[in-house]
C-alpha cells in the first residue's frame, strides 16, 4: 500500500479531478487502474460589501456587494451582521437590500456590517463594510405655551428635545 498527497498546480482550479495509477515491477510488467473522481472545491470569495444611509432622517440602511464561488453562487448562503446587533440572511449573488436599524430610536454613531458567505461545502469568507455615521431625527419630548400676563398679547413657551449627535 502507498499513500500521500499532491498539491494542485493551479491554485484556482475548481471542478472534477481523477487520476490513473500505473505501477511496474523490475521486469517492466505494468498494471494501471483509474481512481474515483472527486469534486475540487474552492472557498467563496467576497469582493465587496458597502452600506449607506441616503436619508439621514430615517433608520433605513442599504447594503450591497458581490462575491464569487467557483461552482456558482446559487448555493451560497450569506449573512450581513450589523454592528447594532441585527442581521439579514439570503442566498445567491450579487446581493442588495435594505435593513431597518434594530434600535433606531436609541442608536446613533458608527455602524458597520460584516458579510459572511458560506458555500455548499461549508467553506466561508468574510469582509467588513465601510462605516456609516448613523443619524436619527431629533426627538421633541414636550412643548408648553403660557400666557404669563392675561392682559398682554405675549405668549411664553418652553420645549424639551434631544438629538443623538447634538443639534
Amino acid at each position: 500500500d502507498v499513500s500521500g498527497s499532491y498539491s494542485l498546480q493551479d491554485a484556482g482550479y475548481c471542478g472534477q479531478i481523477s487520476a490513473t495509477l500505473t505501477i511496474s515491477d523490475n521486469h517492466h510488467c505494468l498494471d494501471t487502474a483509474p481512481s474515483n473522481t472527486i469534486n475540487i472545491n474552492r472557498p467563496p470569495s467576497v469582493s465587496s460589501v458597502t452600506i449607506t444611509q441616503p436619508n439621514a432622517c430615517d433608520g433605513t440602511i442599504y447594503y450591497d456587494g458581490t462575491f464569487t464561488d467557483c461552482d456558482g453562487t446559487s448555493n451560497v448562503d450569506w449573512e450581513v451582521a450589523f454592528s447594532d446587533g441585527g442581521s439579514v440572511f439570503g442566498q445567491g449573488s450579487p446581493f442588495s437590500g435594505s435593513y431597518q436599524l434594530q434600535q433606531y430610536s436609541s442608536f446613533c454613531g458608527n455602524l458597520q456590517a460584516t458579510l459572511t458567505v458560506t458555500d455548499d461545502q461549508g467553506c466561508k469568507d468574510t469582509m467588513t463594510s465601510n462605516t456609516v455615521d448613523v443619524n436619527q431625527r431629533p426627538s421633541i419630548t414636550s412643548v408648553t405655551l403660557t400666557q404669563p400676563d392675561p392682559c398682554e398679547y405675549t405668549i411664553g413657551y418652553t420645549a424639551a428635545f434631544s438629538d443623538c449627535d447634538g443639534l
